[in-house]
């Protein structure tokens, strides 16, 4: 089974608690739909439990902030939040697919793309 995380913003514990409950209620695949990085204290961390998991990481726009292919213009605070999380996540950056990336489930394909304000998901059969 595969679970699908979103919006981990750098909440280890939270994340920690999803993972768990996701396992044992059998999943053994995991996708992030984005923005592993962001607010919380806990960015590199996040990212190395999911590598760990072998998580597959679709890039979300806070990720994007952190490497440096987006200039964050929310607000001064969230792009104070992400210079100091740029330079604290050591270790290399996992933070990865191109946008929008596709997978192929058993006979579905999932399309996941992620837009400037939504992020939303299709589904072809």
């Amino acid at each position: 089974m595969i679970a699908l995380l979103s919006d981990i913003h750098s909440n280890l514990p939270a994340l920690q608690a999803v993972l768990t409950d996701a396992k044992d209620n059998g999943c053994d695949e995991f996708i992030s739909l984005g923005d592993v990085v962001g607010y919380g204290a806990q960015p590199g961390e996040c990212i190395d439990l999911l590598r760990e998991c072998g998580a597959v990481n679709v890039l979300g726009n806070h990720d994007s902030y952190l490497i440096g292919r987006q200039k964050c213009s929310r607000s001064k605070v969230v792009a104070g939040i992400i210079e100091y999380q740029r330079n604290i996540v050591t270790g290399g950056i996992w933070i990865g697919l191109r946008v929008p990336c596709h997978f192929l489930i058993e006979t579905t394909l999932c399309l996941f793309m992620v837009g400037q304000k939504i992020r939303w998901i299709s589904i072809f059969m």
